[in-house]
């Protein structure tokens, strides 16, 4: 009777624990999280973390991660002559399924939004039927990211070559509540939206729409045409002439800036005293720095490169837990530039100091994201990687043990 006992206690315990877990998980519905493209994530995640499990994906593919109630949507940009393509993932990585010629948009709550030929489309993750379709949107490979707020998705389209689309989309029917049409090109990463302000980078302006409108309300000459953030009062930007800048918009005047990659490392944390940080992936030389976001100054600098030149990265290369701040990246041999390992890594958002690594040798960590309560990353070695907190697992260890 006493050992039937503790075994209904431990398997109450753990479902409580799943509960408790579940109810403080966030999503990770959009390719830099929010509506802001922060990167800042609202769940718990101290590290270190171990790993739960690695599934095989595909080499040879610029990663974009979302995650959604435990599933992990690989949307797979390839370079080359090789197609796009989804392919979903349940909590424990068995693979559900495969959506050739496609890449994701939106993820969240079952509803799955894609790019697919010259089309949006949005589906039920468990089902083959589109929900709503948009023709003429854009080809795949001119998506530059998505964001969503208010049932709205804001979607941006644009090419070396392509005009600029950008659709405001109802998500419940696929309707357009308002789109934008013009000859600007050479911008990437989504938009950003602060307020009634919607930011969107091309060629060497950073433009301010009107978010109902659309109508342009100003613009910012090298203000940066590469992912625009917004994070208490702040816009951060990269580009043009590999710099990225920190700008305050309602002054309209520079706080601070730094060289760095377009395309690269871009993501908040807070510090222990509420402090924001964006952490910057620096060109010369090839570093990760941490950067008071209120006064544009240097905090902290780590030797890693994360990311590099690539303008149509679109994938997601920071992610902010509490006042840490993740990353992919690796490390280079002392005499030259050969990967020596790499993988993915955890820093402290106010002093710089590395908490945890997860490394192989000779690979390259590409993406990293934070959803359900748990990290997942992307390596260059094709693999998909899914940790957890590791004071979690020691935790259920615990209470198992009792």
């Amino acid at each position: 009777m006493k050992k039937r006992y503790s075994i209904f206690v431990i398997l109450v315990a753990a479902a409580v624990c799943a509960m408790m877990a579940r109810a403080g998980a966030d999503d990770w519905p959009t390719v830099r999280h929010d509506s802001g493209n922060t990167g800042l994530s609202a769940d718990s995640l101290a590290p270190p973390y171990v790993l739960d499990w690695r599934v095989k994906v595909r080499e040879s593919a610029v990663p974009v991660l979302l995650g959604s109630g435990g599933f992990v949507c690989v949307g797979l940009r390839a370079p080359g002559s090789l197609k796009p393509e989804i392919r979903l993932y349940d909590s424990r990585g068995h693979l559900l399924r495969r959506m050739p010629g496609m890449l994701p948009a939106y993820f969240h709550d079952g509803l799955l939004v894609v790019s697919v030929g010259g089309e949006m489309r949005a589906y039920r993750q468990d089902s083959e039927t589109p929900l709503w379709s948009l023709p003429n949107a854009g080809a795949p490979a001119d998506l530059r990211g998505a964001i969503a707020r208010d049932g709205l998705l804001y979607c941006l389209y644009t090419g070396w070559q392509s005009p600029l689309k950008l659709y405001v989309i109802r998500l419940s029917d696929g309707a357009v509540v308002s789109k934008l049409e013009r000859d600007w090109s050479w911008g990437f990463g989504p938009p950003a939206l602060d307020g009634d302000a919607l930011y969107v980078g091309t060629a060497h302006w950073l433009q301010v729409l009107d978010r109902g409108s659309l109508l342009p309300r100003w613009a910012w000459y090298d203000g940066g045409n590469c992912w625009p953030m917004v994070a208490n009062g702040r816009l951060a930007a990269q580009g043009p002439m590999h710099r990225a800048g920190i700008y305050d918009p309602a002054m309209m005047k520079t706080i601070g800036g730094t060289h760095a990659w377009r395309g690269a490392a871009h993501g908040i944390a807070r510090g222990p005293s509420g402090q924001w940080v964006l952490a910057k992936s620096r060109t010369d030389p090839q570093e990760l720095i941490g950067l008071d976001l209120a006064k544009g100054e240097e905090l902290w600098r780590q030797p890693i490169w994360v990311g590099g030149y690539a303008l149509d990265n679109y994938t997601s290369m920071a992610a902010g837990t509490d006042h840490w701040i993740l990353v992919p990246g690796w490390h280079t041999a002392e005499r030259d530039f050969r990967i020596a390992k790499g993988g993915f890594y955890a820093f402290d958002a106010k002093t710089g100091r590395q908490a945890w690594s997860s490394e192989r040798p000779k690979m390259k960590g590409l993406a990293v994201i934070i959803s359900d309560g748990a990290v997942y990353g992307f390596g260059s070695d094709g693999y998909l990687y899914k940790f957890r907190s590791k004071l979690l697992r020691k935790n259920s260890v615990i209470v198992m043990k009792r």
